[in-house]
């Protein structure tokens, strides 16, 4: 009964992010502003792993900035644009174009903490990828230990791919 249980629910969530995605992608469709894209990001996202912490990192000619946020009160204080630090992890989802994940903050070596973000104790780096070439990342985290797990991945990529074809079909509309 109670694997049963766990099937169903595992069903219900696969039904409720596939949703998800097919709104997302509708809504992507329909707006080649790029504040607007941005806005669309940092409202679908939750609805898919129910996540209240989270941003859009993009990258431009001086290096990566924040272009949206949501749920972190630690960045909100930094300016939409403001260049930010070149944090490792980070980094490396943007030179190997490949997600990490670090489920446990306090327990990974691969975690370099920062003074100002002190809540994260479950992190993803997703990349933003167009053309096969990184154009920045979904960054989340999560105050509670092993909140993400691998099967996140492969949703948030699914969306992050969304993002990126929408952020580079309103770029180049403007």
């Amino acid at each position: 009964a109670i694997h049963n249980a766990q099937l169903l629910e595992a069903e219900q969530t696969a039904i409720r992010r596939t949703e998800t995605l097919r709104q997302t992608a509708e809504a992507f469709n329909e707006n080649l502003v790029l504040e607007d894209v941005l806005e669309l990001i940092v409202t679908w996202l939750p609805n898919l792993l129910g996540i209240r912490a989270y941003s859009v990192m993009l990258l431009a000619d001086k290096g990566l900035y924040l272009a949206a946020q949501q749920g972190n009160p630690a960045i909100e204080w930094m300016h939409l644009s403001e260049e930010l630090p070149a944090w490792q992890n980070i980094m490396d989802v943007i030179r190997y174009k490949r997600p990490r994940l670090i489920a446990d903050t306090q327990s990974s070596p691969q975690w370099q903490p920062d003074p100002a973000v002190t809540e994260v104790a479950s992190w993803l780096g997703v990349p933003l990828l167009a053309q096969d070439r990184a154009i920045g990342l979904l960054n989340l985290d999560h105050h509670q230990p092993n909140f993400f797990v691998d099967e996140d991945i492969r949703w948030v990529q699914a969306f992050a791919n969304q993002a990126a074809l929408a952020i580079e079909n309103a770029r180049l509309f403007r």
